[in-house]
């Protein structure tokens, strides 16, 4: 399990940098446009969503070893979602803490950075809870006609 949960923390990070280097690339290009405020905002909010999904769905796959499909019908899957939530929770605050000591003047848009891609992995855990339903066998169904 602590490979597993060690893996995630890899897996989110490598997510997190490619993703902000992706936000940083495009806030260079549009600062060269003289693009400022609401812009810049909405740039790194839109990044930070695909940044956690996509670490989200990463996460699940590393630790349940599964595709994701499959994974979502294992009676594990609420733990082990939350588990991954609570990797980027942590891996997050931690980054934000660091920025605050650091003093950046890009605080506000990694704090939208940070946020989005929480609120992503968040809307994922809850749109992919496990929920028990029965599965139809088309025999069965013909059988009691």
């Amino acid at each position: 399990m602590v490979k597993k949960i060690a893996r995630v923390l890899v897996s989110t990070m490598i997510h997190l940098v490619i993703f902000g280097l992706i936000g940083a690339i495009l806030t260079f290009l549009l600062s060269l446009a003289d693009e400022e405020g609401v812009v810049l905002y909405v740039l790194w909010a839109v990044v930070g969503i695909f940044c956690g999904v996509m670490s989200y769905l990463s996460g699940l796959e590393t630790m349940t070893g599964q595709p994701l499909s499959h994974w979502t019908y294992r009676k594990d899957a609420p733990r082990t979602s939350l588990v991954v939530v609570a990797i980027k929770l942590f891996i997050l605050l931690a980054l934000s803490i660091l920025y605050d000591r650091l003093g950046t003047e890009s605080l506000s848009l990694a704090l939208t950075y940070f946020v989005a891609v929480f609120l992503a992995a968040l809307f994922m855990e809850a749109t992919l809870r496990y929920q028990p339903t029965r599965v139809s066998n088309p025999r069965e169904d013909q059988t009691q006609d």
